[in-house]
């Protein structure tokens, strides 16, 4: 059974930890191995503490983990204003920032309660978008399943390397 919850402080490890893994494994073959290695080589570099309060204490951002068994395995954060938000979010629009799931528990149902949680918080808002990488086919699928539809794309620079992604919207109940 999956526990979905606000993150707490003594979570940054796990959390660490499960983005490490879910980057390996959900970008292998996007982004080259050596680079992708070496990004994630340091969990507390690549995830660093200050990044995680920032994220936790900011209250125009949603920051929920799953956990199993008190191991968290996923997290979602939604954010709303132009300062968290990319500047293709329209202002009456929330944005996914980062869903990362632990591989472990790929297709358990995590993420889609991570959303469908994180989406009851948001008020005011009619619409939820997200941006995806293009090859990440496992993540657009995912986001097709929740009936988000992609509806623009653009060519972002993620660490010196240029990706096209997916931008995708899905409008919320009133």
């Amino acid at each position: 059974m999956v526990e979905i919850r606000p993150a707490y402080n003594e979570d940054i490890k796990d959390i660490q930890q499960l983005l490490v893994a879910s980057w390996r494994h959900g970008y292998d073959g996007i982004i080259p191995e050596e680079k992708l290695r070496n990004l994630t080589t340091d969990p507390t570099e690549f995830y660093p503490e200050e990044r995680f309060d920032k994220k936790r204490t900011d209250s125009e951002l949603i920051y929920l983990v799953g956990a199993i068994e008190g191991k968290v395995v996923g997290i979602v954060n939604v954010c709303s204003g132009s300062h968290n938000t990319q500047e293709f979010v329209p202002d009456n629009a929330v944005q996914i920032r980062s869903l990362y799931v632990h591989p472990d528990v790929w297709r358990d149902g995590v993420g889609t309660q991570l959303v469908t949680n994180s989406l009851q918080h948001v008020d005011g808002y009619p619409t939820v978008v997200v941006e995806c990488l293009e090859m990440n086919c496992r993540g657009r699928k995912f986001y097709s399943s929740l009936e988000f539809k992609e509806y623009d794309s653009r060519t972002i620079d993620l660490y010196g390397q240029s990706l096209n992604t997916v931008i995708l919207y899905q409008q919320l109940d009133e």
